[in-house]
């Protein structure tokens, strides 16, 4: 069971790697073509340029993978400045970190159903109540409410393999309930950042 779950959380790092790596491609600059002319001796004017594209189609995300980078990358941003705040492991602010890694791993579990990888989607449905768990452990205010909240939406799917519809339709009820989380990671980055520097 140890090694099922240390094999959905490599396959979520390495789809995770991929999304980003896809969006930077998807985001740089495309280069304009070169062009050379040259004149022949006694002509006024230049002859008409050849020019070369090299156009590869465009990348298409589906939501799942926009909604999957936009969390794991806030995540990730939180992480670095509460670690370098020196957060302890009890800290209410990792509340906020363990709820968009849930909301993480539920984005990948309800993309796995989608696609009908059953075996991803019940390993990482562990890793989702793992994550929802620590953070309800630690929590306080309006994110303890939160995870409560949005476990209770989860609570009774156990393994998604048994009832796909009825897991992907709590998946989306329980992505829903904990996109505050963003709102929650932005606010520590932004105050935290604010009241370091002034």
């Amino acid at each position: 069971m140890k090694m099922r779950s240390q094999t959905a959380s490599a396959a979520i790092l390495i789809l995770l790697m991929i999304v980003t790596l896809v969006l930077v491609a998807g985001c740089a600059d495309e280069a304009s073509p070169s062009t050379t002319a040259t004149m022949a001796p006694g002509t006024t004017a230049p002859p008409e340029p050849a020019t070369t594209s090299s156009t590869s189609p465009p990348v298409t995300l589906s939501q799942y993978d926009k909604d999957l980078a936009d969390t794991a990358g806030l995540a990730n941003e939180l992480v670095r400045y509460l670690s370098d705040q020196g957060m302890a492991t009890d800290d209410p602010r990792g509340a906020v970190i363990y709820g968009l890694r849930a909301r993480t791993v539920a984005l990948f579990c309800r993309k796995s159903l989608a696609e009908g990888d059953l075996e991803n989607a019940r390993t990482s449905m562990t890793d989702v109540y793992a994550n929802v768990n620590r953070g309800r452990n630690v929590a306080e205010g309006d994110v303890a409410q939160i995870l409560e909240k949005a476990y209770t939406a989860i609570e009774s799917v156990g393994d998604p393999t048994g009832d796909p519809e009825q897991a992907a339709a709590r998946l989306d009820e329980f992505i829903s309930l904990l996109e505050p989380m963003m709102s929650e990671a932005a606010a520590l980055l932004g105050s935290e950042g604010t009241a370091t520097t002034g």
